[in-house]
């Protein structure tokens, strides 16, 4: 595992990136009063705060829609070659929120910078569309592409990529699809929604800089957020154990391509996606992790704020390459 460190320490906060500073200090505040909720929960409110406005660093990639079996895509390439590889990319948002156009830049970036197809996957969101449905879509999508000669690329250089929850629908797809995927590009993946620790523990204090204050406010902002993502996503699905729900819980990891993890210091994820390294690592499975100092959950969009999500991108692009 890889520690990253290429930031430009704070004077006031020397934890964390300056430009992440910089952004948190001249951020919108959150917004509330959206009137949309489910199961008494402010769903339009949650929503409408997720994500942030980042940068497109390749404006010459263009965007194409389409629809694909009543889902929503949009794809990018920068060079329609048959054997450039094709990345799947899933957004995150605790299952409930997230968009194409939070995550459009990054893919765009990929596209580039990895000669790569890459389709950006619309899925079905909780509350209204529930587990294993939010997968499922990932997975039309997914196997009617491989099939359409419309897309050009390479079908023996296939990448399931996603951040946070659509790193978990990533790995949902690697399970329960029987085509040989090239790899699963993960940015800081959910793996346990059961909040039962039974591999993991969070420890407030292990971070550095703790008790630093806003150390414990990035390191924290996720805490219990699983009892959420039960309520909403897995609503009467009553076995979050369940490998395809949380893939800490997969006893035989070989049944899983290789993998890159990329995560973040300040997480609240930090410790539960140290134990699935740990785990895939025990079992010899060919996994390659790097962690980002000084940067919190959710960096990747913060593409072209903070050097290190371009950074990130850089090192996702290598991978493939």
């Amino acid at each position: 595992m890889f520690n990253i460190k290429d930031y430009h320490k704070n004077a006031l906060n020397p934890y964390f990136d300056d430009k992440l500073i910089k952004y948190r200090q001249n951020k919108a505040p959150k917004t509330s009063g959206n009137p949309y909720y489910v199961f008494g929960e402010p769903i339009g409110d949650l929503r409408d705060n997720m994500g942030c406005e980042n940068f497109d660093l390749c404006p010459d990639i263009e965007v194409h829609e389409d629809n694909i079996k009543g889902i929503h895509i949009r794809w990018y390439q920068s060079q329609n070659q048959i054997n450039s590889p094709c990345v799947f990319f899933i957004h995150g948002g605790s299952f409930i929120g997230g968009s194409l156009d939070v995550v459009e830049n990054p893919c765009k970036y990929i596209a580039k910078h990895a000669q790569a197809l890459v389709i950006n996957i619309d899925y079905r969101l909780a509350p209204e569309t529930v587990f294993p449905n939010n997968g499922e879509d990932c997975i039309k999508v997914i196997e009617a592409i491989l099939k359409d000669e419309k897309y050009i690329f390479s079908r023996e250089k296939v990448y399931v990529a996603g951040d946070s929850a659509g790193a978990n629908l990533a790995l949902y797809c690697a399970q329960k699809m029987k085509y040989h995927l090239s790899g699963l590009l993960l940015y800081y993946p959910v793996v346990d929604l059961s909040h039962s620790m039974e591999y993991w523990q969070w420890h407030p204090e292990k971070y550095r800089g703790y008790p630093n204050e806003l150390v414990k406010h990035c390191s924290s902002s996720l805490k219990d957020s699983e009892l959420l993502m039960q309520k909403l996503y897995l609503q009467s699905y009553n076995n979050a154990k369940d490998p395809l729900v949380s893939p800490l819980y997969i006893d035989d990891m070989s049944i899983l391509p290789p993998i890159l993890i990329i995560f973040a210091e300040y997480d609240y994820l930090y410790f539960q996606i140290k134990a699935f390294i740990h785990k895939l690592e025990n079992q010899n499975h060919a996994v390659i992790s790097y962690c980002f100092e000084g940067v919190n959950h959710a960096f990747l969009d913060l593409l072209g704020i903070v050097d290190q999500a371009k950074n990130s991108l850089d090192i996702l692009c290598s991978y493939i390459k």
